[in-house]
């Protein structure tokens, strides 16, 4: 979701590093305080869950 042109709220992110979020925004930044899953380009992956 986007809100004043920023992210905001539940959505997805793909990186030129390879690295992927899926999960929850705020202003434009991923909220690591929510919920979401950060695969970063390793192959390692994050859940986070509030």
């Amino acid at each position: 979701m986007w809100v004043h042109g920023k992210r905001h709220g539940a959505g997805s992110g793909f990186f030129a590093n390879g690295e992927s979020f899926v999960g929850q925004w705020e202003n434009n930044h991923v909220a690591l305080n929510g919920q979401g899953k950060l695969t970063l380009a390793d192959g390692t992956v994050h859940v986070y869950a509030n």
